[in-house]
């Protein structure tokens, strides 16, 4: 059907999409994907390592806080690298910190087994000071029981003004859906892929996606 729809809200999505997808080709510990979109708000996590959680020995600054809120900073720089996804100089989740009101960032160092919390607000121009503790396991819910070691999990809450919006509309959220559905053909077997805490990896699963949204 032809939908109405905002380019630029779309990409700040999807650039945290493109994200989990190339960890998942990078990391073969990743086993689950899982998104959740509500009419104001769009979270994705992943299971793999997680990010380092120690403070960056030149920038002194945590790592993950350099990753998401400096420009021109990464953890995928190799320009002799084939790219199949993502990850140019790292500027995409960094955009989509930029344009959104909250974007709360937790790690979770599956090496050293520390969770990192922390926001970035009012379109970057608000950094909290991260908080960190040690953890033993994830407690996390995705409809079955699962072991997790480590991961990475990004709630944005986008500056819809900015896009001249007030939330996400009908077609747009159909339009995130599918692109979350696009990962079932694109990655890897085990990986799961949950929407909405439902799980999606089987591609006869579903006759529609009304039923998804919060």
């Amino acid at each position: 059907k032809e939908i109405s729809w905002s380019p630029g809200l779309y990409k700040i999505v999807d650039e945290l999409v493109v994200n989990a997808y190339d960890q998942s080709i990078r990391d073969k510990t990743l086993s689950i994907i899982s998104a959740e979109i509500s009419s104001h708000t769009f979270s994705i996590f992943n299971d793999g390592i997680g990010i380092d959680v120690i403070i960056h020995p030149i920038h002194k600054i945590y790592v993950p806080e350099l990753i998401f809120s400096n420009l021109l900073t990464s953890t995928n720089y190799d320009e002799l690298e084939q790219r199949i996804t993502g990850g140019t100089h790292g500027l995409g989740a960094k955009l989509s910190a930029i344009f959104s009101k909250k974007f709360v960032i937790e790690i979770w160092d599956s090496t050293r087994k520390l969770y990192y919390f922390q926001t970035l607000e009012s379109n970057l121009s608000k950094i909290s000071i991260p908080k960190i503790k040690k953890y033993s396991q994830i407690n996390l819910d995705f409809g079955e029981k699962t072991k997790i070691k480590g991961g990475i999990k990004i709630t944005m809450e986008p500056d819809f003004a900015k896009f001249k919006s007030t939330n996400f509309s009908i077609d747009m959220l159909d339009l995130i859906s599918r692109r979350i559905l696009d990962l079932i053909g694109l990655v890897r077997d085990p990986v799961q892929i949950y929407l909405n805490k439902q799980s999606v990896r089987n591609k006869n699963q579903f006759d529609g996606l009304g039923f998804l949204y919060y």
